[in-house]
């Protein structure tokens, strides 16, 4: 029984597209223009605004993150009028484990930056999402450098969405071990052993690299090798690693996103992961206005440093606000 929210009409979405126009990095809006930008951002929000509502994909969400009690429209976007404005929400989990529920906020009208804000947020919508049992509220913020994470046990950093235009990138210096590095499109999985064998270890060194980061399943990488962009990674022709990406246009971004960069256990933290980068970004073809993106884990230095190392800048990062009450 949620009295609180309304869906979104779908007639109406100017308000939600403005917002979005207004938050694009001013290194993308620049480069494509303010009438593309417009129009490309007017489809991505209209396309995703759409696809909340959507009938079959509410069944989808349902019958894959099965919640008892749950049904298929509990799982559509929701539109709540909240005494700090509107939002916009949606309920997602981590990885599709139903233990790590939290409550995405996609769209807002008011900035949201002090800690009763959060908290009051965090507990509205754990009111209103209570079949679900959310762990926390996740929002995108424009600023990187947060004191709202360092000051605040309950706010944490995500995710850092990370960009820059492949034409910029092909440009820049190239990165020291450049000469020593080689790629070779994957034509099999036959290394999937030291791949994964490599992330077992991390989650060993690293007690925080659960949350940073998951290998991917040998099945993920099929489309990738299929569409001719995964790469096997030598140093000094030894196999040392993978790299891969997928095309995708996705909130700012049309190009390609980073899908997966892995350099096995010997060849680790000897300063090749830009080079790898680097070279990669030699390979792909570039529209002439194709962006190389991703996501990096707030926590996770190492890949921030290597994005950094080849000329990709930080264009904003998801926070979590703990629900309280929760663990």
């Amino acid at each position: 029984t949620y009295m609180n929210y309304t869906l979104i009409n779908p007639d109406n979405l100017q308000k939600w597209i403005d917002i979005e126009i207004a938050d694009c990095p001013a290194h993308i809006a620049a480069k494509r223009g303010k009438e593309t930008i417009t129009a490309f951002l007017t489809k991505q929000v209209t396309e995703s605004l759409k696809l909340g509502l959507d009938d079959d994909f509410a069944q989808k969400n349902c019958a894959y993150c099965k919640v008892d009690g749950a049904v298929p429209d509990d799982y559509k976007y929701r539109l709540y009028q909240t005494s700090l404005g509107e939002i916009v929400t949606s309920i997602r989990f981590m990885g599709g484990d139903l233990t790590k529920c939290f409550v995405s906020i996609l769209y807002k009208d008011f900035p949201l930056e002090k800690v009763e804000d959060i908290r009051y947020l965090s507990d509205f919508l754990a009111k209103e999402y209570e079949l679900f049992q959310p762990k926390d509220i996740a929002w995108f913020d424009t600023k990187i450098d947060h004191d709202l994470v360092k000051n605040n046990d309950f706010i944490r950093g995500d995710m850092f969405y990370i960009s820059e235009y492949l034409d910029y990138l092909k440009q820049q210096p190239k990165p020291k071990n450049f000469d020593r590095i080689s790629l070779k499109l994957a034509t099999s999985t036959n290394w999937y052993g030291k791949y994964k064998a490599t992330y077992e270890q991390l989650y060993k060194e690293i007690p925080d690299f659960i949350d940073m980061a998951h290998f991917e399943p040998e099945s993920a990488f099929a489309p990738m090798i299929e569409a001719g962009l995964l790469y096997e990674v030598f140093v000094d022709n030894e196999l040392a690693g993978i790299i891969g990406v997928e095309q995708r246009e996705e909130r700012f971004y049309k190009g390609y996103v980073v899908y997966e960069e892995v350099l096995f256990d010997s060849f680790r933290g000897k300063g090749f992961a830009s080079a790898m980068q680097r070279h990669l970004i030699e390979h792909l073809e570039d529209a002439g206005d194709d962006i190389l993106f991703g996501t990096i884990h707030y926590k996770n230095q190492a890949s921030l440093k290597t994005a950094l190392g080849v000329g990709r800048k930080v264009d904003n990062i998801t926070l979590l606000g703990r629900v309280t009450g929760g663990k």
